[in-house]
């Protein structure tokens, strides 16, 4: 064990100069480090920042299983008939009809068979992008697969929170 005195010299180059002119030293020898190292804290300090604001902004409301309805469409019989302008859609093994009224998205359209129970399915809402579905009907994305929907065919341009369908569309959603 060291006498008081004796640390304080043992801690700086001079043992006439005191604790902090020896600090300083050190720091003027090792200018180089001390100027990195305070740059990677600033650094780190603003990657924190940035990225709990982009966590806080990008987190959805999940839906509770609770929500869901637990009526689905069904192969056996088309679920609505009773609008003129309707879609045919397909996800898995899971078919039937949706009405659409004029200028709804297929994400409307969606949501009102979902709220009268003959249209399962959950996704999450990102902000500036729109409404992705995870799972609808008997289909639920994983093991590097995600839903995608098709339009007569085709390849979707565009999100369901975009896409305008008209009559007589047929939707077929697919993992991919």
């Amino acid at each position: 064990m060291f006498h008081p005195e004796q640390e304080m010299v043992a801690r700086t180059r001079d043992p006439g100069t005191p604790l902090l002119g020896g600090v300083f030293y050190y720091m003027k020898k090792n200018k180089l480090w001390f100027v990195m190292g305070g740059v990677l804290i600033v650094l780190l300090i603003v990657c924190a920042s940035v990225f709990a604001r982009v966590s806080r902004s990008t987190k959805a409301t999940p839906l509770v299983s609770s929500q869901l309805p637990t009526t689905s469409i069904t192969e056996s019989a088309p679920v609505f008939n009773t609008h003129e302008s309707t879609i045919s859609l397909t996800a898995g093994t899971v078919q039937g009809s949706l009405p659409i009224q004029a200028g709804d998205t297929l994400y409307a359209a969606m949501l009102r068979a979902q709220k009268t129970g003959t249209l399962s399915f959950v996704g999450k809402e990102y902000p500036g992008l729109g409404y992705f579905v995870t799972t609808i009907g008997s289909l639920t994305e994983g093991s590097g697969k995600y839903l995608m929907y098709f339009v007569n065919g085709k390849d979707a341009s565009v999100g369901i929170s975009t896409y305008v369908p008209k009559n007589g569309d047929t939707i077929i959603w697919k993992l991919q």
